[in-house]
């Protein structure tokens, strides 16, 4: 009884690699179809999301720099307004007076 039982278990372990290598073989010879390489095709299609070079705003290095000088000149800016609506009322005033 032994020797059927150690030739059906040796039987079922052959047959059961045999079967695995075929549908090994069959899973990999079946799908060629390389879908994994379609899922990634549009991700080096960058020219639809890309401006013209002309539009392109780059970060300046120095934006420290530039920040003061942007403050600057919008206060530079606002002293003029002042200066202008100070000149607008001085002048509405005297034509009042008149």
């Amino acid at each position: 009884m032994s020797k059927v039982f150690k030739r059906l278990l040796g039987l079922a372990a052959v047959g059961g690699a045999a079967a695995a290598g075929v549908i090994y073989y069959l899973n990999r010879s079946g799908n060629n179809d390389d879908d994994f390489l379609d899922e990634f095709d549009d991700d080096f299609d960058l020219d639809d999301d890309v401006n013209p070079a002309a539009e392109r705003e780059y970060v300046p290095l120095n934006a420290a720099q530039q920040a003061e000088d942007a403050e600057e000149k919008e206060t530079q800016t606002e002293s003029a307004e002042d200066t202008a609506k100070a000149e607008e009322k001085a002048d509405a005033a005297d034509t009042k007076s008149e």
